[in-house]
């Protein structure tokens, strides 16, 4: 009891600390001449109001986009956004005790700010409303994404839309696996890799392992989180045969139980191309095509891999089973697109279903019925969404 009151004693003392760095970097703010600004945010609950709408709401993502612009000539680029971080930041630090999630990732979010309130020079260029790493620290500055570390981690339900980018082949098997093994589609974490780590030019293994500890505490005090899914071109088997020092990526979930499973062509904005000469040489070539790689992570094998943590009797690559959904040889998407709608998917799942499943199906229904009669609706509904599915998969991505 002693030790925890010292532990919630010593983060009560960085919080203040930390909130006290934020005022003081807000008093020496070169925003601090555009208070004339309109529309500009009253105070930091202004400011986490709007921030709490970014990427997602449209109507908050054009008032920060227009205050940006206003702001571009008075000031230096990124200034309002960090301005808006830092005013962000004293409404989220006081809540940070009341989160169910693990105290590490607490002290995650104090240095993460620390580092915005002293102008960390790795983050330059960072603060661009309009870039993933902005959006991004919207998201954890305002507690919809925590701050593990080398990643960070929402808690969420799986996107149904994951599923149109899996292998007809192997559906049935991510299907059982969701349902028998994880229990449904949510709740459970889905880590990013995070642009506000220490060190974001560098992947390691080391803070790989200690982020996903975090993690796992965070499971721990949230018995409803049913595991872990993700899905990144990081976790294709492709990119360790180019780039064999990231092949621990995947081998991290392969040795540790996890399943395992390729879905569509990884995009190029994604971020493959990124910092290494040899895979845009190859990709050029047509001799590297990562592909989306889905992750399935049992609540209890985590957890099991958790406890393994430190003890040096368990062999590494013998501590998981490996259960690989890979379709191998098969035709796989990407060999025959007719038109990429992978952006389409994407950023409107909504509209592909309803563009490639909904209209579809109900012109086929209609069409049977005025040939065939009524009967035929049904019938004809039946064999038109598993076609639709397939053209889908193979034609559209």
């Amino acid at each position: 009891m002693g030790c925890c009151l010292s532990d919630a004693r010593a983060l009560g003392e960085e919080v203040a600390s930390v909130e006290a760095l934020c005022r003081a970097a807000l008093q020496g703010d070169a925003l601090g001449r555009l208070a004339e600004l309109p529309d500009l945010p009253h105070g930091p609950d202004g400011w986490f109001e709007l921030l709490s709408g970014i990427p997602d709401d449209r109507r908050r993502v054009r008032a920060l986009g227009r205050l940006a612009v206003a702001a571009a000539g008075h000031t230096g680029a990124g200034t309002l956004e960090r301005h808006g971080v830092l005013q962000a930041s004293l409404v989220a630090l006081p809540r940070l005790a009341s989160l169910a999630v693990d105290e590490s990732v607490h002290w995650q979010f104090c240095a993460m700010v620390r580092g915005v309130a002293a102008g960390q020079k790795t983050w330059a260029g960072y603060f661009d409303h309009a870039t993933d790493a902005f959006q991004e620290l919207a998201r954890i500055v305002t507690l919809r994404r925590f701050h593990a570390g080398q990643s960070s981690f929402d808690i969420m339900s799986m996107p149904r839309n994951w599923l149109l980018r899996v292998h007809p082949m192997a559906l049935p098997a991510v299907v059982r696996e969701l349902l028998a093994g994880l229990g449904g589609l949510g709740p459970v974490v889905m880590p990013h890799l995070n642009y506000w780590r220490a060190s974001p030019t560098l992947l390691l293994r080391q803070e790989n392992t200690s982020a996903m500890l975090r993690i796992a505490r965070c499971l721990e005090r949230q018995p409803r989180i049913k595991g872990l899914v993700a899905a990144s071109w990081l976790y294709s088997e492709a990119v360790g045969d180019v780039s064999p020092h990231l092949a621990w990526v995947r081998q991290f979930y392969a040795e540790n139980g996890a399943c395992l499973v390729d879905m569509n062509p990884a995009a190029q904005r994604a971020g493959f191309l990124v910092g290494s000469a040899a895979r845009r040489q190859l990709y050029a070539e047509g001799k590297f095509r990562p592909r989306e790689t889905l992750v399935i992570w049992r609540r209890q094998d985590m957890l099991d891999w958790a406890a393994r943590q430190g003890d040096e009797t368990t062999p590494h690559a013998a501590a998981g089973r490996t259960r690989s959904l890979g379709v191998g040889k098969r035709l796989a998407s990407g060999q025959i697109t007719l038109l990429d709608c992978e952006a389409f998917m994407t950023f409107h799942p909504r509209w592909y279903v309803v563009c490639v499943f909904v209209v579809p199906a109900i012109v086929l229904a209609a069409a049977a019925a005025a040939g065939l009669g009524l009967y035929a609706v049904l019938p004809a509904l039946l064999l038109a969404v598993p076609a639709l599915w397939l053209f889908q998969y193979f034609c559209l991505q």
